[in-house]
This record gives C-alpha cells, sequence and structure tokens, in this order.
C-alpha cells in the first residue's frame, strides 16, 4: 500500500473524481489542489518539500473541440506545459508522477467506450 501522500490533480473532473473517491475509499491520504495551485505550479511558484516523496496523478486537461477553441489560450499550458512542470517537480522532490490522459479527446463523444480504429479529434 502506497504510504506517501498523493495528490490528485484534476480532482474535479469526470476521472478525477471516480479517482478521488477510490483513494478515499481505500483509506489513502488524498489532496486535492486547486487551480490556483496548478497556476502556481505553471509559474515556478512552488514549495517543493511538500512534495516530497509523494505520488503525483494528474488527469488535467483541456478536452474536445469545443472546450479547445473556447480555452485556446491555455491549451498548449495545461496540456503540454503543466505535465512537464509535473515531471520537473518530481525529480526535485523525489516524487512519482502518475499522468492519465482522458479519453475524451475524441471530439466530445457520447460513447462511453472507444476502441482503436477511432480517430482522436482535440
Amino acid at each position: 500500500m502506497i504510504s506517501q501522500k498523493i495528490f490528485l490533480f484534476g480532482s474535479s473532473g469526470h476521472l478525477g473524481c471516480f479517482l478521488k473517491n477510490t483513494f478515499i475509499k481505500n483509506n489513502f491520504e488524498v489532496y486535492c489542489p486547486s487551480r490556483d495551485d496548478v497556476v502556481n505550479i505553471l509559474n515556478d511558484n512552488i514549495n517543493e518539500d511538500d512534495y516530497l516523496n509523494a505520488y503525483l496523478f494528474n488527469v488535467v486537461g483541456i478536452v474536445g473541440s469545443n472546450n479547445s477553441s473556447v480555452f485556446k489560450d491555455n491549451l498548449f499550458n495545461i496540456n503540454s506545459n503543466f505535465p512537464l512542470k509535473l515531471s520537473q517537480l518530481c525529480r526535485k522532490s523525489k516524487g512519482k508522477l502518475i499522468h492519465i490522459s482522458s479519453n475524451s479527446i475524441f471530439d466530445n463523444c457520447s460513447n462511453r467506450f472507444r476502441d482503436k480504429n477511432q480517430i482522436p479529434n482535440s
């Protein structure tokens, strides 16, 4: 069992809510950083010691063509730069990063399950 802290970035989203509830049911110590915390990490305004030996789960993402066009100014920062910043933070704090990408990149498709023949359209 993981004894270190778990930071769950994106805990208010579809996948994040499921993971948060699963971790809590299994008695893990879960911290759910806010959007302000994400911004602080993007701006290198963090205390690395807070994340010492922690597990960082990242399910943050701007997904789907509708959101991609509405939030286009933040698209690169959230989908590319944030995971990079988290990996750098983990290197410095001896943490572990688990990055999970949502399957919602399939053009806001309402199908719950997808197969290998479907083409992403983020």
